[in-house]
């Protein structure tokens, strides 16, 4: 009896949403041209990363591979990706009233 093996498409976009969105943040740090403008503009990237995920699972499937979309992962993503724009907007706004008030 064969088994069944799940790929779970998102899971991996949302680790690498992760990491790109943690180096971003924390390249500005060390390197105050990458601006949080640039770092929240560059969203869009999440979909290539998704639609790439998803076509390269339906070319790799197989007939022992069941093929499901990982909705919670994919959820998450999207979270992550607001957080970041968020907290980009928020740090943004501090540093420009620290601006104005110095």
């Amino acid at each position: 009896m064969m088994s069944t093996r799940v790929h779970k498409v998102g899971s991996m976009t949302f680790g690498i949403t992760l990491v790109a969105v943690g180096l971003a943040y924390l390249t500005h740090l060390f390197l105050p041209a990458l601006t949080y403008i640039m770092i929240i503009r560059a969203w869009p990237i999440v979909f290539v990363l998704l639609g790439t995920e998803i076509l390269l699972s339906n070319i790799k499937v197989r007939e022992d591979v069941a093929f499901v979309y990982d909705k919670t992962a994919i959820f998450l993503t999207m979270m992550v990706v607001c957080f970041a724009m968020c907290m980009g907007a928020l740090s943004m706004c501090f540093e420009k009233s620290i601006h104005i008030t110095l």
